[in-house]
């Protein structure tokens, strides 16, 4: 099928040959039709005429009587009219419809029926044509019909199909002979537009394939002047142009891929740098966190007071990071709670240094429980916040964040901003080194003071140990020769505490030294000093007491021991722990620590020479050395 309908698709000239073939066809069958009915129309009328001539030339044999006969010359008329061989049937009747003449002789002499004679004059039927034509009475024919209007009238008849028949034989050989025309013009005008339109266009439609294909250096061939010249002319110039074209667009291809070339390396070169510089703005902010971590630091670590260091971390996060309100909060881990141990931006009225909180408490003793850092965008719908004691910014940013050092939570830095969401991520970041800086910084400083304090500290006794007792001593004679205050040493030392030892070991005599250091500092005041001297001695630094109320003291003191129960203590002599106390005061005994501790060292001497439990002053002594040795009555009782 698809070979068969081939030519019809591909070549102009078969689709124009049948295209002018429809055309033809539905011409010939319109003009077929259309002269078949002018045919039959125009045979009806020449068949019409032909028999109006008939009728009008037998109506005048009529008018022409022969005397000499006495009759019409009809009958030659109508054997005339017989002969032709168009006419099927004549009828000549009278004024009463009866035939007196016709072609047949068995019409004559019957009667027409009246719508027969009485037809118009002219009557086309389904397969005849008929004309009737009624005589009218003239002055001639007055002598034979008086007074008769109606002579009578003619009839004729012709066969219609015949006529027809010879009609179509016509129209067949014309339309054979205008088919034998037609096709002759078709197969010519076929085989000239196929030389002369469809070859040089395939060839044209071959040349644009290659064309099509990339070949833009193919030219038609120009071989005549009409359209297909022009066209094949068109073309090359078509060519020419796409070759000047593609040259002009190769060379912008290079142009643009160079040129794109460029850009994708400018870009990236500009990325490279957009990258370069925000690596240079990341490390320069990082820079400066690192400066300001390594100023934290040193800062902090130039003291190792921790007064000092939270001034000095109050002054950074205030001056140098530009913070308007902010506390620190240090843990006190033996009563739970988180102190405020210095805050910035707050009226002194609101009391912020007093605040405690528990740990666990709101945010900040959530942050210290946890350790972990509580950002808070906005603290009036936050919970945790502690509005009600309403001491802080009702509305705002808090950022609460851990003081850790070595895994632990030395305390919690709030810092406050009095807009919703104000804290960034590095800036947390941030913060949090620092507060980390800030802790490591305390516990350096908590670490030095235990150091200091185990250093001044009696290991056994937890009271100030000799050297903490000489800079205590220093500083309360310099005191009193300043400002003229009294000032009074006691020394202590336990009675027979050897011969303790001795009977119940090591143990018992370190809880009977730790016992009697915890008696001797529940007597005195706050503003005392309890000291272990040495061994089982003690030393008592009295502020603004003199060497009558110094010897009271240590009455005072002497008592409380020997009122309380040891364990073993019933086997010491005279049942009880005991011990002998030696009084110096300032200026009379000693105007410095050495001839102070000297002279109180005298007398303790003294006391336990005197027979124990006793307290007997340096006065004493230099009195006793000035009696010649005898001791003085007021040296106490004898052990």
């Amino acid at each position: 099928m698809a070979s068969i309908t081939r030519p019809f698709r591909e070549s102009l000239a078969t689709k124009l040959g049948v295209a002018l073939v429809a055309f033809a066809v539905s011409l010939s069958g319109l003009g077929a039709l259309l002269l078949d009915r002018e045919g039959v129309k125009a045979v009806d009328e020449s068949t019409v005429e032909h028999l109006e001539i008939l009728a009008g030339a037998l109506e005048g044999s009529f008018h022409v009587f022969d005397r000499d006969k006495e009759v019409h010359p009809v009958a030659d008329i109508l054997a005339e009219i017989g002969r032709h061989p168009g006419v099927d049937a004549l009828q000549v009747f009278d004024h009463q419809g009866r035939i007196r003449h016709s072609l047949k002789a068995s019409d004559r002499g019957q009667v027409l029926p009246p719508e027969l004679r009485n037809s118009s004059a002219q009557s086309v039927g389904q397969g005849e044509v008929a004309i009737v034509r009624h005589f009218a009475a003239r002055a001639a024919c007055m002598s034979c019909h008086v007074d008769q209007k109606d002579l009578g009238g003619v009839r004729m008849v012709v066969d219609r199909s015949r006529l027809q028949a010879a009609l179509f034989e016509l129209r067949w050989k014309t339309g054979i002979t205008g088919a034998a025309i037609i096709g002759t013009v078709l197969l010519v005008m076929m085989l000239l537009t196929r030389r002369l339109v469809t070859r040089p266009m395939r060839k044209l439609a071959q040349l644009m394939g290659h064309a099509q294909e990339g070949d833009f250096l193919v030219r038609a061939p120009v071989t005549s002047q009409d359209e297909m010249g022009l066209l094949a002319r068109a073309f090359n110039t078509m060519l020419a142009a796409i070759t000047d074209l593609r040259v002009a667009e190769v060379e912008r291809n290079r142009e643009s891929a160079t040129g794109a070339a460029e850009a994708r390396l400018a870009g990236q070169l500009e990325e490279k740098n957009r990258i370069i510089a925000a690596k240079n703005q990341e490390l320069q902010a990082r820079l400066r966190d690192l400066t300001l971590l390594q100023e934290v630091t040193r800062s902090l670590t130039s003291t190792l007071s921790p007064d000092e260091q939270l001034s000095i971390l109050s002054k950074l996060l205030s001056e140098t990071l530009g913070y308007q309100e902010f506390t620190l909060m240090l843990v006190d881990r033996p009563a739970g709670l988180l102190r405020v141990a210095a805050a910035h931006g707050f009226p002194d009225e609101m009391g912020i240094h007093e605040m405690t909180f528990a740990v666990g408490e709101g945010i900040a003793g959530l942050v210290a429980q946890t350790g972990q850092m509580v950002m808070v965008p906005d603290t009036s719908t936050d919970a945790r916040y502690l509005r009600d004691r309403g001491r802080f910014t009702p509305r705002g940013s808090l950022l609460s964040l851990p003081m850790m050092s070595h895994g632990m939570v030395m305390g919690v830095l709030n810092v406050f901003k009095p807009h919703v969401d104000a804290f960034r991520q590095d800036e947390a970041e941030l913060l949090q080194s620092v507060a980390s800086q800030a802790a490591l910084g305390i516990a350096n400083a908590r670490l030095f003071q235990e150091t200091l304090e185990l250093s001044l500290t009696d290991a056994l006794t937890s009271m100030p140990n000799r050297r903490a007792l000489d800079g205590r001593l220093e500083l309360e004679v310099t005191r009193a020769e300043r400002y003229g205050n009294a000032l009074s040493v006691l020394m202590v030392d336990v009675d027979h505490f050897k011969m303790y030892n001795d009977r119940h070991g090591h143990l018992l005599g370190d809880g009977v030294l730790r016992a009697v250091a915890q008696t001797l500092a529940q007597s005195v005041r706050k503003a005392d000093t309890v000291a272990r001297f040495g061994g089982e001695e003690f030393c008592i630094i009295l502020p603004r007491q003199d060497a009558k109320s110094a010897r009271e003291v240590g009455e005072k003191l002497r008592r409380a021991v020997r009122n309380r129960q040891f364990d073993q203590g019933e086997t010491q002599p005279g049942g009880c722990i005991t011990i002998s106390i030696g009084v110096a005061s300032y200026p009379e005994d000693g105007k410095d620590v050495k001839s102070l501790l000297d002279a109180a060292d005298e007398a303790l001497y003294a006391a336990k020479h005197a027979g124990r439990d006793r307290v007997v002053g340096a006065s004493d002594v230099r009195k006793e050395s000035a009696d010649g040795g005898k001791t003085p009555e007021s040296a106490g009782p004898v052990a």
